[in-house]
């Protein structure tokens, strides 16, 4: 299981930018992404930034992201997307829920992408009947800033 929301970590750099022919490029952090437009450059590190803390076991907080484009805060991540990665790690892995459920392994894959925010109740459903989950979905309301 991922870790808990309340566990959710902020964190900000400061992007270093660099013109290239026909495009920038961005680095941060030991990251560095290439493209057209500085916003989708900024997009890119995001995300990247975003997967460094979820291999770190930190959920990404990007409540306070900023629209300074030479500020780089984490992505927003899926937290539906988060629990099912969860299920199908302790589950055996992507080929054996596609067993157990009927859903093939790429589409297991998309479902349990952070950044993916399509899952419909009834695949979520398909997944809890094949792995004998329960599903609770419950609203708890924000922790304000100390």
């Amino acid at each position: 299981m991922p870790p808990e929301p309340d566990g959710a970590e902020h964190r900000t750099y400061r992007i270093i930018w660099q013109a290239r022919p026909g495009g920038w490029k961005g680095q941060c952090a030991d990251m560095e992404a290439y493209g057209k437009t500085k916003a989708r450059v900024k997009a890119m590190l995001e995300r990247k930034l975003a997967w460094r803390m979820l291999r770190e076991g930190v959920i990404p907080d990007p409540s306070s992201s900023s629209e300074d484009p030479d500020i780089l805060s984490p992505a927003q991540v899926n937290p539906v997307s988060l629990v099912l990665r969860g299920v199908i790690q302790q589950h055996g892995g992507t080929e054996k829920v596609s067993r157990l459920t009927g859903i093939a392994p790429s589409s297991l894959n998309r479902l349990a992408n952070p950044f993916y925010w399509g899952q419909s109740t009834n695949t979520i459903r398909q997944v809890a009947e094949g792995t004998g989950a329960r599903i609770v979905l419950e609203f708890n309301p924000r922790k304000e800033p100390s």
